[in-house]
């Protein structure tokens, strides 16, 4: 799967592959530049007109972390640009999502409750860049989700 995202500084397409620079809830060791998606805690479900058996909407949270490459041999602490890009296409691309089915799920709004903040330093001088989200998604009919 590849969410891609236009890049309007270079004019090109910048895609996250899952499994290569784009994870879920586990950020592995790498040397590249990654992001990882953290589920967080989020509100309780929202019920419509008192209804009590079927929420209308699920009030999740997100937390998106970029984490720099590997500093150069010799250096360190790593450049932190490609974390922060990263994280800035990252927020571009969850704020386009509005009532959008993925994968079974219908996700009415992806909306940044932070801005892009610097939340560590590795031991190894990576610098790890974050952003909370608030994530409004229908209930899934199959239980599944």
């Amino acid at each position: 799967m590849h969410l891609t995202s236009t890049d309007s500084t270079s004019g090109g397409s910048t895609a996250f592959v899952i499994g290569s620079n784009l994870f879920a809830n586990y950020q592995p060791h790498s040397t590249r530049a990654t992001v990882c998606l953290y589920e967080t805690p989020g509100g309780p479900p929202q019920y419509h007109f008192g209804s009590t058996n079927v929420a209308s909407w699920e009030n999740q949270r997100l937390k998106v972390s970029a984490r720099s490459s590997a500093p150069p041999s010799g250096a360190t602490v790593a450049d932190p640009t490609n974390a922060k890009i990263l994280a800035r296409r990252a927020l571009t691309r969850l704020q386009d999502i509005s009532n959008q089915t993925v994968q079974g799920s219908t996700y009415l709004r992806v909306q940044a409750t932070s801005s892009i903040y610097l939340s560590r330093v590795e031991d190894d001088g990576r610098q790890v860049y974050d952003c909370d989200y608030d994530v409004m998604r229908r209930p899934s009919t199959t239980g599944l989700n």
